[in-house]
């Protein structure tokens, strides 16, 4: 395997004083876009930069160019071109991933003397890489889980119980063998999985509130009320099928109601279809991918956010609208997880195109109901998600495997 090292400093040898020196496992992204939009804000809203020497793998393409200056360090990239995002293609293209990943892990921690390995992504098939090679190499190991692996794989993959209980042995070694296991979810459902309770941390999502201050100018794509906008991947679990039906109840209401869709993904033309069997091509937009930092100006373009998900972690895209003081709507996948309240800060809605069509009217109708949950849902994200707490409660976590 060719290990390519796309060293950001050219030039010019890094000085190494900072301290711990970390190595930052990324999961693999179809795109430098897919980095842009999620791997390298997970990166800002978690890693103090200034306070360790951090390196960086991840897959793809050349992720040193969507790795912006503030973020420092090495940066290699794994040189596997992802052919698949269905099937047994798939499939193989991250088992190829993960095995250049922990051949390439070893060297690193070898030739620089890495002490702590970090899996960032959120699920478990980085962490069991991370903790794998923290064990052979008497490094130490953070995995982060902020969705259960598992139980997405049931409901995202065909042949999804079989693969998931295939997957259960590599849950347990993470569990067994990390160091620290960090999420934004209850700390309580790892625990009750037998993890031993000192090594579970609970770690906020972290939200970057400069981004989204009253500076940032409403963005508006389509005229209409109420403007409702969703962002995420076009995938089954999303649910986005209902969303797109419920404006079709919405739009008797709302002759003019407006729905944008931001991402991309395998249910493109499936929804696209939908969109015009319900003769909706005016009401209801998938506007594709943008970057990152167009996000913010897109949603206080809008009115409302809609989660129609029917599987979900703590996703940030909610948060981050919570941030823009959108109110928002979900279905309660996340109710008993993350301190939410119905009608106070969010208002939760059954995954079926009624359910939410009924609340998107009820909460355009409700001027009150509107305000309250726009006011309370960005305390909420304020206290609880801020980034600065995100980094210092993170910098803590690492500072005590020393």
């Amino acid at each position: 395997m060719a290990i390519v090292n796309k060293c950001k400093n050219s030039g010019t040898a890094m000085k190494l004083d900072k301290g711990l020196k970390l190595c930052i496992l990324l999961e693999p992204a179809f795109s430098e876009l897919d980095y842009d939009n999620k791997w390298v804000p997970e990166v800002k809203r978690h890693v103090d930069m200034d306070a360790f020497n951090c390196y960086f793998v991840g897959g793809g393409g050349s992720i040193k160019d969507v790795l912006p200056p503030t973020i420092k360090g090495q940066v290699y990239s794994v040189p596997f071109p992802f052919s698949s995002i269905e099937g047994v293609t798939f499939l193989l293209s991250y088992f190829v991933y993960f095995w250049e990943s922990f051949i390439l892990l070893l060297w690193l921690v070898r030739k620089h003397r890495i002490q702590v390995l970090v899996s960032l992504g959120g699920h478990l098939y980085t962490g069991f890489i991370v903790s794998l090679v923290s064990k052979l190499m008497h490094a130490k190991s953070i995995v982060r889980e902020a969705e259960m692996s598992r139980e997405e794989i049931k409901l995202t993959r065909k042949g999804g119980h079989f693969i998931s209980a295939a997957f259960r042995p590599i849950e347990k070694y993470v569990y067994s063998c990390c160091d620290a296991i960090i999420t934004n979810r209850s700390a309580g459902e790892i625990i009750r999985k037998g993890v031993k309770r000192e090594k579970v941390h609970l770690v906020s999502q972290g939200i970057q509130f400069s981004l989204f201050d009253t500076k940032v100018q409403p963005k508006i794509l389509h005229s209409g009320f109420p403007r409702v906008i969703s962002v995420s991947r076009l995938s089954k679990e999303k649910n986005l099928i209902s969303a797109i039906r419920a404006m079709k109840i919405v739009k008797a209401r709302y002759p003019d109601c407006v729905l944008e869709i931001i991402g991309a993904g395998r249910e493109f033309e499936r929804l696209s279809r939908e969109i015009q069997l319900l003769g909706l091509d005016s009401n209801v937009f998938l506007e594709g991918r943008v970057p990152y930092g167009d996000i913010p100006a897109l949603l206080k373009g809008c009115d409302i956010f809609v989660l129609a998900s029917i599987y979900e972690g703590l996703p940030c895209a909610m948060l981050e609208a919570m941030a823009c003081e959108l109110p928002v709507i979900a279905t309660p996948v996340m109710e008993d997880i993350v301190n939410l309240e119905n009608k106070v800060n969010i208002l939760f809605t059954v995954p079926t195109p009624t359910g939410i069509a009924q609340a998107i009217i009820r909460i355009s109708d409700d001027t009150h109901l509107r305000e309250r949950i726009r006011r309370n849902g960005y305390l909420f994200v304020k206290k609880r998600h801020d980034s600065v707490m995100a980094k210092a409660l993170f910098t803590d976590v690492v500072n005590g495997l020393r």
